[in-house]
């Protein structure tokens, strides 16, 4: 730093400045870049020959900071490095539109950079300390958010989620579509005791996770099939309703058209004066187009709603799995649901305090008594189970 002059400013955020700077010995502008938090970040320097970059001329380390001296480039070079990176961001997003692919964004920043506190192992949140098996539990994180669409711990105070593990920790608990390998996995990859946890030798050896490198679809048991097949006839049987219901609308525009056609055939029998006949004639055709011009206006709002309900469908299908996407829930979908987490209660407070506090809640009781008990994280979240389990039983 003792070769170079601070002139100005150029850029500053939370974990970088820029700086614009000036040799001392050659009088030559360069543009110079401070990173903080050296050991949170690893940084790869890459030489691109496709296009323009901006090349360091010098790297080193300055207390806890890095320090990279840099070209001091115009700002048409960077304008085109910048369209570039925004080119290809759009074209990707456009990728992931048109396939209609869903994808949840987990930012490593929160899992290895920022550690947040619910994306922290329990050596790290207790002993500050960090290891390997320290990535197979945030590996197992990843996978747990993946296959229940929710994160394990909710929430962001050290001290709450604490006393959580201190508790027994969160319960972990997949949905029955998925294997049991998979289910194993995650529950020993999120092992609070770091000694019973895999390490990457053992995962990847493992005879779980070979089964599951091994499988291309999901594999059901015979109460999941039977759930899966009851909703997709549920499906197939409202599509089949549908297309009934347009056959009987093109059915009675057929029926209308005979009546019409019948009329004309009693005029022409008749023998009237020729301008009366005229007259009668252009007054059922007239009646004959609106007839038709109102019917087809009906049917093409008919066809509009359900091309509408169907591309709903379609577009929320690339979204969700299939299984939780039905519009009304099968009766073994619902009983599957307060099974899993009937059975997180009685794990957690026991059959005679699950049983006792739901009747209370059915009778418009309060939950308040149950909380005032414990008065715990842990807690909360069987409370707001036995609140599910009484709307589901009411459904």
């Amino acid at each position: 730093m003792q070769n170079y002059e601070i002139q100005e400013k150029i850029y500053e955020s939370k974990l970088k400045i820029i700086h614009k700077v000036s040799n001392i010995k050659d009088n030559n502008i360069y543009a110079i870049k401070d990173r903080f938090q050296i050991f949170c970040k690893v940084f790869q320097v890459i030489n691109f020959k496709q296009f323009k970059c901006i090349k360091p001329k010098e790297v080193f380390r300055l207390d806890d900071n890095i320090i990279i001296i840099m070209e001091y480039q115009i700002k048409e070079i960077e304008n085109k490095k910048i369209r570039y990176v925004i080119k290809f961001q759009i074209l990707k997003l456009y990728y992931y539109i048109k396939k209609k692919l869903g994808f949840m964004i987990f930012g490593i920043d929160n899992l290895i950079w920022h550690q947040k506190s619910c994306y922290k192992p329990t050596e790290l949140l207790f002993y500050n300390k960090f290891s390997y098996k320290s990535m197979i539990y945030q590996f197992g994180l990843v996978l747990f958010e993946l296959t229940t669409q929710r994160q394990l711990f909710k929430l962001e105070i050290i001290e709450q989620i604490k006393a959580v593990i201190l508790n027994g920790g969160a319960i972990v608990k997949i949905p029955q579509i998925y294997s049991k390998e998979l289910g194993f996995i995650i529950s020993t990859c999120l092992d609070l005791r770091e000694t019973d946890r895999l390490d990457i030798r053992q995962l990847v050896n493992n005879d779980n996770f070979i089964i599951l490198l091994k499988q291309k679809n999901f594999t059901f048991n015979y109460e999941q099939l039977d759930t899966f097949e009851f909703w997709c006839n549920n499906k197939q049987q409202k599509q089949k309703e549908r297309v009934f219901i347009l056959i009987i609308q093109n059915q009675k525009l057929k029926n209308l058209i005979l009546i019409i056609n019948k009329l004309f055939n009693k005029i022409n029998q008749i023998t009237i004066k020729q301008s009366i006949y005229e007259l009668k004639i252009n007054f059922l055709i007239n009646q004959r187009n609106l007839i038709y011009y109102d019917y087809q206006k009906q049917y093409l709002r008919q066809i509009k709603i359900h091309l509408l309900y169907s591309s709903k469908i379609s577009f929320s299908n690339s979204q969700k799995p299939q299984y939780l996407d039905a519009p009304i829930k099968p009766q073994n979908a619902i009983n599957n649901s307060i099974k899993l987490k009937m059975e997180q209660c009685v794990e957690a407070i026991g059959i005679q305090e699950t049983r006792q506090t739901l009747n209370r809640l059915r009778q418009g009781g309060s939950v308040n008594e149950f909380l005032s008990k414990y008065q715990n994280s842990k807690h909360h979240c069987i409370a707001r189970h036995m609140y599910d389990i009484i709307s589901f039983t009411q459904l």
